[in-house]
């Protein structure tokens, strides 16, 4: 399996906004910030005109490494991201390991960023967003803090609620009594994605994205987010993403050491 194998370009199904590419079978959108922000306030606009909530919500979902390599054993997780509206690369590892296959994404869109940016969008043109997921009292304090960052931002709602199935129709009732034009959750992954993808025709927002478990702490102490993550992105994903890419059939490091494979003297 060579690198345009692994990382071909796929144009059927693929969003307007972006050019969509498949690495290691799941799919990933050269997109932009401004491209993904523009591409929810699309779907929200076109629910506004139609007056009436849409028949399927359009799902985001933030691509990192761990999501990718888990997307190719959990056939629900797979399905989830191979039907999204848009996916973005949320992980570094997932877009150096673009570049090493000879495809630049033109940028890496993280969820928390996304979030950020579309609060000040929100704000301004009256978007009515929804908090869901991490422990109680959580999202509540994280709209708040959004609020206080962008004036004018309306947080129809927040819960923690449960990905588990029988806690579905509380949030479900709870979203149809707020009327969110975007639902953010923060489940963790794979769960929030596979939660989202069950329910599109239900949710009743014009966009959705899953945010990640942390997601909620890291809008109140962002600083916090940056010491935690910030060496696993480069280190832990890179490696992680990098690896699998490049010995895509689970050998080791050891058995297949580039240094080994020229000829060199490597460790046995």
């Amino acid at each position: 399996m060579n690198a345009s194998d692994l990382f071909s370009r796929r144009t059927k199904g693929a969003p307007p906004v972006a050019t969509r590419h498949v690495l290691l079978g799941v799919p990933v959108d050269d997109v932009t910030t401004h491209e993904a922000l523009a591409f929810l306030a699309a779907a929200i606009e076109r629910r506004r005109v139609h007056g009436q909530a849409p028949a399927h919500c359009a799902q985001v979902v933030t691509l990192n490494p761990e999501m990718l390599m888990a997307a190719r054993r959990d056939a629900a997780l797979h399905e989830a991201i191979q039907t999204a509206a848009l996916v973005v690369a949320d992980g570094i590892g997932i877009v150096l390991a673009a570049r090493l296959l000879g495809v630049r994404l033109r940028e890496r869109v993280t969820g928390v960023d996304l979030l950020e940016a579309f609060a000040g969008l929100a704000a301004e043109r009256g978007f009515r967003i929804f908090l869901l997921g991490a422990p109680p009292g959580v999202a509540r304090v994280a709209g708040e803090a959004l609020v206080r960052r962008h004036p004018g931002l309306v947080v129809a709602g927040s819960y923690a609620g449960s990905p588990a199935a029988e806690a579905a129709e509380t949030i479900l009732a709870r979203l149809a009594a707020a009327r969110p034009d975007a639902l953010f959750v923060a489940f963790g992954n794979p769960a929030q994605e596979r939660w989202l993808a069950a329910r599109r025709g239900r949710i009743g927002a014009a966009g959705s994205h899953g945010a990640g478990g942390a997601c909620w702490r890291c809008r109140i102490s962002p600083s916090w987010w940056v010491w935690r993550h910030a060496g696993c992105a480069l280190a832990g994903c890179c490696r992680r993403a990098g690896h699998e890419v490049c010995y895509p059939h689970g050998g080791s490091a050891v058995r297949h050491h580039p240094t080994r494979e020229r000829g060199g003297r490597g460790k046995p």
